[in-house]
């Protein structure tokens, strides 16, 4: 397929889901390959679904940071549909990632969420909630998962945060009582379920919820019924990871650390994420003290580095 949108030439369909189209497209005079996500669908939905892009256009171009993806655009074709133009991201989406490999080593999966919660702190720092975050929203760009070198740059990038809504008054995070809340039930926090105002401790539910995910292979609450999985966010407590995941121990730092962001009270929960990253570095060490292996023992100075950590455990040296 070839088709023009303002000056860009689509060139493949990437992928689709309910609230667009994403493609790949080319700009002729930059020679450059970018990704661009099209709003599709018909009447007052339609307009809906438009309103939704020029919100996530304008969350993500607010923040400029490594773990985020990059915004080139926003435009409109001549009868009238609005696209976003981003860059075109190299890697696989954390979900299929998930749905292939099952759980993840620990020091995998805490080093995606880590990287995960630091792009959220650029969101929050410009007082926007993003309100979506689940792995279908995290796209792997680096590191042994996906079979690239480990170095010194990101491993993975958010994006598709169409749900995101700006929460900031007079210069500081403040609920939002006004705005039907979007998302996907599996990771919805429970006042968002609720339809309450929500702030930075919303995401860090989510981002429990894919900590979770990511360690046991599966979310913590699982339903056919997308009731009864709203249902178990008010008031069933998750399942510990001690009785998940081989060799977690009861009230190790890990286990205490997903129980707490999964707290149906947010006043429970980490209070931002700036906490929460400290939380899981103290949680990482505490594993990697209990579950080196002698060939970790010997590489003890290099796992001071995530991503020393990281390359053990892929290498089999750490659970």
């Amino acid at each position: 397929m070839e088709r023009q949108v303002g000056p860009y030439r689509l060139l493949s369909r990437l992928a689709a889901g309910g609230m667009g189209e994403v493609y790949v497209g080319y700009h002729e005079h930059l020679r450059r390959h970018v990704a661009i996500k099209v709003a599709r669908g018909s009447g007052s939905g339609f307009e809906f679904l438009q309103a939704q892009l020029a919100q996530e256009a304008r969350a993500l171009a607010a923040v400029s940071h490594p773990n985020v993806v990059t915004v080139y655009d926003l435009g409109q074709t001549e009868d009238g549909v609005w696209y976003l133009v981003m860059e075109l991201l190299e890697g696989k989406g954390l979900h299929h990632i998930i749905d292939s490999r099952g759980a993840l080593p620990v020091p995998v999966a805490a080093q995606i969420a880590r990287q995960v919660a630091e792009g959220l702190t650029a969101f929050h720092a410009e007082g926007i909630v993003c309100a979506d975050v689940k792995p279908d929203n995290v796209v792997v760009v680096g590191g042994p998962l996906v079979g690239l070198p480990l170095v010194e740059r990101p491993w993975v990038k958010l994006l598709d945060l169409g749900a995101a809504r700006s929460v900031r008054v007079e210069g500081h995070m403040a609920k939002d009582t006004h705005k039907p809340v979007l998302g996907t039930s599996w990771y919805m926090s429970p006042e968002a379920v609720l339809g309450l105002g929500l702030d930075e401790r919303a995401d860090v539910y989510s981002l429990g919820v894919m900590l979770h995910e990511m360690l046991v292979g599966r979310v913590p609450f699982l339903d056919d019924n997308d009731t009864a999985i709203l249902n178990m966010h008010l008031w069933q407590k998750p399942r510990s990871l001690a009785g998940a995941l081989p060799g977690m121990e009861v009230g190790c730092q890990l286990d205490r650390l997903c129980r707490s962001c999964l707290s149906k009270s947010p006043a429970e929960r980490p209070s931002s994420m700036y906490e929460l990253i400290d939380l899981l570095d103290d949680a990482l060490d505490e594993w990697a003290r209990a579950h080196s292996s002698e060939r970790a023992q010997e590489a003890r100075p290099r796992l001071n580095h995530p991503a020393s950590r990281v390359w053990l455990a892929m290498e089999g040296g750490m659970p």
